[in-house]
């Protein structure tokens, strides 16, 4: 059924798919039938819009929104509203109207008065209560609906200042007032915006001689139906479990069986403890069996770790893998095949020697090449033809999972298995047993949900596979709803300007070139979709391939936005794509698709769907990993997205066959991605020449793999393969400097040494330097060699061919997308490596590193993509790297996810960014403003997807690059998250001209025991007793060179109370700081603040970090200290470090640090200035007056520190009352009643 309109969607199109495929109660679905079966049959056309309406809310009423909880009634000007009683608000709100009224909405015609009337409804609900519960609005007259989003009516309405405004001051009870604003405020809006309002759509009439059917409950159809009247659909509410979050439950129990489970804060993945381990789980018994093999590590990687627990982890997640697989594959024979159960091939295995003969003699095999006995037991298990289903290297090393024993563990506590009774089953059970029923718990089908079984899918999987391979650090998930984002929009961008490249256009967005496209033009269609199927797209930290499989989903997205998909007979492809929840989704109006192998229409989408992806994952996509399980993982999940949709194909011995998969592992691949080699623009034809080889062989023998129809060839072509970059490697070895250099030397020993004469004194000294040349530069060649091996080097140069023309020249991808390590400094010879390549970076983070590598991979004009931490925006050492960021790219978008947390195990914050490859050809930086990010849903805790998606709502705004230079430097975050207002008065205080440290020293405190300081003067035993034992410490002042210690906490801006702790301080302590910070008059400066907080002493007190030491310098005549008091603790002072110091702005304790206070801005020193400093200095002699203290007369303080911050306002020429206002709420309100304002 072909897709009306991209703006009218059906109920199973508009509903969440991860809901959509949720277990229904069939007693409420029933319930259901009957109630809309008593409405239809009560509905009367010619009955007034009041009647028809009590109708429809007792139909609400009786079914899915109960009076316990909701009230459905006329709210005072609304029709109708349900409001939620638990938060006191309106959730849905219905305009209706009399059937065959002509003031109803059509589906053709949006322009009518009730449309006028639902958005005045909206505009007071919105602006006037405050109310931003509301998520749906409904047209209706009883039988038909039209439900519009409220994030659609708040971009289209909500939003529009001039439209609200009007409307609010129109608003009146009058009539004729009503029609005013109807006709001559919200018309021309709604017809200005009516082709971008979507809606769904829903006519009860086109199933009323359905609903007496007991058996319409049953159909795709009357479920989306049920559903999209839900409280869970209209008013947004969270549902049992998000199918693409990582299911706990699963995930841990899935360890426990292993023999695993995860500890520590960084979620690690060890063994069981001592006392909780079985020997008969996965893990001990490889653990066991490895303890008579010789193991060595191939890789160094920077630690120390075990080389028997990485071995026998490698086997299980390996076993693992496939088995996951298995149970997908299993999933979906059955679907295809009518839930038949013979296709439960997991049923059939009894031992794990059958398991490994399932791997690797069943589905590795074609089934007439099959033993008679496999084929007898395994009869319906399809040839899938996948390197997935062929020994490893590890298994070939050390042993299958065949050598795994079937013994008894004990079910682990709280399992999800149940016993005859229902109850939770305890005791022990044989090992694969506990596997195959544990897996047999969960739903891993065709999506349906209907087994009420728990939903695992391909991307829970993904989250899976992640986690358990990233065992050594603690791994992340990147989650769902930022890969799609990420691959969304670099991917529209660079389709777009492909598009412009090649047809001369100038379409400023995809969603221009999607409006203006022309679909009807076939030669153009096939042109675009050849044009998108030769983008190339590369990950280079590939981990479980999340952005791959995202991009995967969205270059077909795009194909069907742009409708240039095609079914594989070439016609137009008719039905709907979309990707929800990370998750390719296609439909037609009655729903989902699924695959029905009898049902020619069915068998050609799936067939279409199997090619596209095919197609996409041959050409499109690479990836790259340093870890080699990520890399297995990785093809597995691109297997995964290509099992979801194979299909049948009739054999030549006349028997239906599932498609096998073609061998799209070798576009990804394992190596350390920042470590190559040869340069990418080292020539390579005369390296080519003498290999023998052409780019056109190679690039031959690639698709050749990809398409080997048999493992034999395969084998074959991959030793070809091999044997060709070999060649490659050797040429570019004997093509260097180094070694030409080597081969001249060579070439002169062998001539003074075949010499027919006794070689002379002096040539002896040259053959003996000429040796010792050779071996230096020998060994120099070997240490390189030896060093880029034991790195895992990667040589981009030549391992994808794709990136290559028909020259052999490096092209490069088109888009670089990712979520690249960090928290990770890279040491040692990895250090020496990659700074050789590299230029400087702010520090050893890798992920640096790798923004320096997108930037060499890409083409010009390419797009890099990456989630990276937010320390960038503001890290003082970043500061020059901020600066010559633009030398290589323009900053396409710059997203700051600092105030909310993206990775739920991680501490740090995030970034978001997109770059294009191409030195400042832009001057404008987009971005969405940070500000008061809030979860719009009353009363429910706010997720990181919550603020993302809020986020990327916001309207795109753009900042100019020397904004972030000149005024942003030290911190761009500030400029994405200031206001205008905000920026002009930062801007305006920080371009006065005089710093501090023209006037004052400054000094942070001291650290005692820093343990690298104590062990350069004690060593590092006596440095260790030292700091255990607080060496320097004491209750008691035991004799004169011990001083009273003071913290941050112990200071006020009256008052420095020091502790009762004294220290023993001198060049002994671990970082000395001279005395004369802590023993002369100064300002002690509070490091936390919010607010900024500095207190004048004069006492001898020896302070630590929390505290900024400030002094006079010799020169300074000017500025006392009472003046500085006053700046400093004003509300100006904190304002502005607030939104301009580095670490003021960020976290749960906001720091100002030493650099901060050496520039924080002060006035010129003039004659006005002066009055300003004295009038300052006499506030501050009233406060601190021997004869009174500040806290026995608050209101005099606070009268006195009112007229500081007026006139430290005065002094950085902040005058306009709004600006005022903003630093400091009503300060006019506040003024002392007998001061007199200037």
């Amino acid at each position: 059924m072909v897709y009306e309109s991209k703006h009218i969607l059906t109920p199973s199109q508009s509903i969440q798919k991860s809901y959509l495929r949720q277990p229904t109660d069939m007693g409420e679905l029933e319930n259901f039938r009957c109630q809309l079966e008593i409405l239809l049959n009560e509905l009367n056309p010619t009955d007034p819009e009041e009647s028809n309406k009590g109708r429809v809310k007792t139909f609400l009423e009786q079914t899915l929104w109960p009076s316990t909880t909701y009230e459905i009634n006329a709210s005072e000007k609304t029709d109708l509203t349900i409001k939620d009683k638990n938060i006191g608000r309106n959730v849905v709100l219905f305009e209706f109207k009399k059937v065959n009224s002509a003031e109803m909405v059509t589906k053709d015609n949006l322009v009518k008065k009730a449309m006028f009337e639902l958005v005045l409804y909206y505009i007071l609900e919105e602006h006037e209560k405050k109310n931003t519960s509301i998520k749906h609005l409904v047209i209706s007259d009883g039988y038909k609906y039209f439900i519009f989003e409220k994030a659609e009516f708040w971009e289209l309405f909500g939003k529009d200042r001039k439209l609200v405004s009007e409307i609010k001051s129109s608003e009146n009870t009058a009539n004729e007032k009503r029609e005013y604003i109807y006709n001559q405020i919200i018309r021309p809006k709604v017809e200005a915006v009516k082709d971008k309002l979507s809606f769904t759509f829903v006519d009860l009439e086109t199933i009323a001689k359905e609903t007496s059917a007991a058996d319409i409950i049953a159909k795709p159809r009357f479920k989306a139906l049920f559903k999209l009247f839900s409280p869970i659909h209209l008013q947004k509410l969270p549902f049992a479990e998000d199918h693409n979050t990582l299911n706990r439950k699963f995930y841990t129990e899935l360890l426990y069986i292993m023999g695993l489970e995860e500890r520590g804060e960084k979620h690690q993945i060890q063994r069981l403890e001592a006392k909780k381990r079985q020997a008969y789980s996965v893990f001990e018994q490889a653990y066991a069996i490895l303890a008579d093999y010789d193991i060595t590590t191939d890789k160094v990687t920077g630690r120390e770790i075990d080389a028997r627990f990485e071995t026998a982890l490698g086997l299980v997640i390996v076993w693992i893998n496939r088995t996951l697989f298995m149970k997908l594959l299993e999933s979906q024979l059955i679907a295809f095949n009518g839930s038949k159960r013979k296709y439960a091939f997991f049923d059939k295995l009894t031992d794990f020697a059958l398991m490994h003969y399932l791997f690797c003699k069943v589905m590795a095999i074609p089934e007439a090449e099959r033993s008679d006995e496999m084929r007898a037991k395994f009869g319906e298990v399809p040839y899938l033809n996948s390197s997935l289903f062929e020994l490893t290297d590890i298994e070939q090393k050390y042993f299958p999972i065949s050598s795994l024993r079937d013994s008894e563990v004990a079910v682990m506590k709280n399992t999800c298995l149940k016993d005859n009774k229902g109850k939770t089953l305890t005791g022990r059970i044989h090992i694969l047993d506990y596997l195959k029923r544990f897996l047999d718990s969960y739903d891993f089908g065709a999506d349906t949900g209907e087994s009420g079984k728990t939903i695992i899918n391909a991307s829970v999987l993904g989250l899976i596979f992640e986690k358990i391979n990233g065992y050594k650090d603690g791994s992340f998930f990147t989650p769902g709803y930022i890969t799609s984002y990420l691959c969304r929009e670099t991917l529209r961008r660079c389709v777009t300007d492909k598009y412009n490249q090649t047809y001369a256009t100038q379409y400023a967005s995809f969603d221009e070139l999607a409006e203006d496209f022309d679909p009807t033009d076939k030669t153009r269609r096939d042109e675009v979709n050849s044009l998108i199927n030769n983008i190339r797209i590369c990950d280079p930290a590939v981990g479980s391939g999340h952005f791959i499989v995202s991009a995967l989903n969205e270059l077909i997205a795009i194909k069907w936005e742009l409708k240039v998909l095609k079914t594989i007979d070439g016609k137009r492809f008719k039905y709907r794509v979309d990707v929800e929840d990370d998750e390719l989704v296609v439909t037609d109006a009655d729903g989902e698709l699924r695959y029905n192998p009898n049902d020619s229409e069915s068998q050609l989408v799936q067939e279409t769907l199997f090619e596209e992806k095919r197609t996409i994952i041959e050409n499109c996509l690479f990836g790259v990993d340093i870890n080699p399980n990520s890399a297995e993982i990785c093809q597995l999940r691109l297997w995964i997205e290509l099992l979801k949709n194979a299909y049948y194909i009739k054999g030549n011995d006349g028997k239906r066959h599932l498609q096998t998969l073609p061998n799209i592992d070798i576009n990804i691949k394992c190596g350390n991605s920042l470590v190559m080699k040869y340069p990418l623009d080292a020539p390579i034809d005369h390296v080519l020449r003498g290999a023998n080889v052409t780019i056109g062989d190679y690039k031959n023998h690639v698709a050749h793999y990809k398409n080997s129809p048999s493992k034999e060839n395969k084998h074959i072509v991959e030793h070809d393969i091999w044997m060709i970059k070999s060649k490659l490697n050797e040429g570019y070895d004997k093509d260097t400097d180094k070694y030409k250099k080597w081969v001249k030397v060579c070439s002169d020993i062998l001539l003074l040494d075949n010499s027919l004469f006794p070689p002379e004194e002096a040539e002896s000294k040259r053959l003996s330097d000429l040796r010792k040349q050779e071996e230096k530069l020998r060994v120099s060649l070997e240490e390189a060699s030896t060093r880029y091996a034991h790195l895992g080097a990667f040589e981009w140069r030549y391992e994808f061919p794709e990136t290559l023309n028909e020259k052999g020249e490096f092209i490069g991808f088109d888009c670089i997308i990712g979520n690249p390590p960090y928290g990770v400094s890279i040491k040692d010879g990895y250090r020496k490596t990659v700074e050789e390549k590299y230029e400087h970076m702010p520090d050893y983070e890798i992920y640096y590193y790798f923004i320096a590598l997108g930037q060499e991979l890409l083409k010009d004009n390419g797009y890099l993509a990456y989630i990276i931490p937010n320390t960038w925006l503001f890290n003082v050492n970043a500061k020059e790297y901020r600066k010559d960021i633009f030398n290589n790219w323009s900053i396409v978008e710059l997203l700051d996810c600092t105030n909310f947390q993206i990775f739920e195990a991680a501490t740090v914050r995030n970034s978001v960014i997109t770059l294009q490859k191409s030195a400042n050809q832009q001057n404008n930086i987009g971005y969405r403003n940070t500000r008061n990010l809030s979860d719009e849903t009353e009363g429910k805790k706010s997720s990181g997807k919550d603020y993302f998606t809020e986020l990327t709502r916001r309207k795109r705004l753009v900042v100019d690059k020397s904004e972030l230079i000149d005024k942003f430097s030290q911190n761009w975050g500030l400029a994405l998250y200031l206001t205008k207002q905000e920026k002009g008065i930062v801007s305006k205080i920080n371009s006065l001209p005089r710093r501090l440290n023209e006037f004052f020293d400054v000094s942070q405190g001291y650290i005692p025991y820093r343990l690298k300081d104590l062990e350069k003067n004690f060593g590092k035993e006596e440095a260790k007793i030292i700091k255990e034992e607080q060496r320097w410490h004491s209750d008691t002042k035991l004799n004169d060179s011990y001083e009273l210690e003071i913290k941050g906490e112990n200071i006020t801006k009256y008052k420095c109370t020091p502790s009762n702790v004294y220290v023993k301080y001198g060049k002994h302590v671990g970082t000395y700081v001279d005395m004369k910070y802590f023993s002369s008059p100064r300002l002690l400066v509070r490091e936390i603040i919010n607010p900024l907080m500095a207190c004048y002493a004069e006492d001898t007190y020896i302070n630590d970090p929390g505290i900024i030491d400030v002094i006079k310098n010799e020169d300074n005549n000017v500025y006392s200290f009472k003046t500085l008091w006053g700046i400093l603790n004003s509300r100006l002072a904190t304002f502005f470090l607030l939104r301009f110091a580095p670490k003021a702005s960020k976290g749960t304790f906001p720091k100002v640090l030493i650099t901060d206070i050496n520039n924080f801005p002060l006035p010129e020193i003039d004659d006005e200035n002066n009055k300003y400093f004295s009038e300052i200095e006499t506030c501050y002699d009233r406060i601190f007056a021997k004869d009174r203290e500040p806290d026995s007369d608050k209101m005099f303080v606070k009268e006195n520190e009112w007229q500081i911050d007026y006139w430290v306002f005065k002094l950085y020429g902040i005058t306009s009352e709004e600006d005022i206002d903003l630093v400091y709420p009503d300060f006019y309100k506040l003024k002392p009643a007998d001061f007199d304002i200037e």
